[in-house]
């Protein structure tokens, strides 16, 4: 396998991931009643960022992840958690079948 294509390979599962995120992340917000322009006060950041961030287009910072948490009335833990579990459950095939080697890693 050349590193192009690996390289290719993993932006597209980088890419595919952090929308798989966003629209977890959606799912979360509207799960809770709320609209974007309140999970962004609550936050701190602008409204068109949470569409960015659920949109795919924007990842969530880890320093946002507490407040991110807090506005869905859940601990970090639980916020984590829950991100993990709803995009383990609903992978489409988001996780390659293969490892990449760590010497396939090296040879980008």
């Amino acid at each position: 396998m050349n590193s192009t294509y690996v390289s290719k390979q993993k932006r597209q599962l980088y890419k595919a991931r952090q929308k798989k995120l966003g629209q977890t992340l959606r799912k979360l917000r509207k799960d809770s009643g709320l609209k974007q322009g309140q999970l962004a006060k609550v936050i701190g950041i602008a409204q068109p960022d949470v569409s960015k961030i659920e949109n795919g287009e924007r990842l969530i910072r880890f320093t946002e992840l507490d407040l991110y948490a807090y506005a869905l009335d859940m601990t970090v833990g639980e916020f984590v958690k829950c991100l993990l579990e709803e995009m383990l459950e609903t992978n489409g095939g988001l996780i390659p079948d293969e490892p990449l080697s760590s010497e396939t890693l090296q040879n980008e």
